[in-house]
């Protein structure tokens, strides 16, 4: 198993599978109730945002720490 790391905002991540690569950022960790820990992410350069738990993002199949 993966060793757990800390995230906090301003972290940055792109996606695995995508076309062309898009940085996004964590403008927030998120604490819900009864919930797993989720982040939520904003793109660099753009206005989307998306939330996605913290295991999903530390999940190399899906996501990868960007280059700074």
């Amino acid at each position: 198993m993966r060793e757990k790391l800390q995230i906090e905002a301003g972290d940055r991540f792109t996606k695995v599978d995508a076309v062309q690569p898009v940085v996004w950022v964590v403008d927030k960790v998120l604490e819900m109730p009864g919930m797993p820990r989720h982040v939520r992410l904003v793109k660099e350069r753009g206005h989307a945002s998306t939330t996605v738990s913290i295991e999903t993002l530390m999940n190399t199949r899906f996501f990868r720490p960007a280059a700074n």
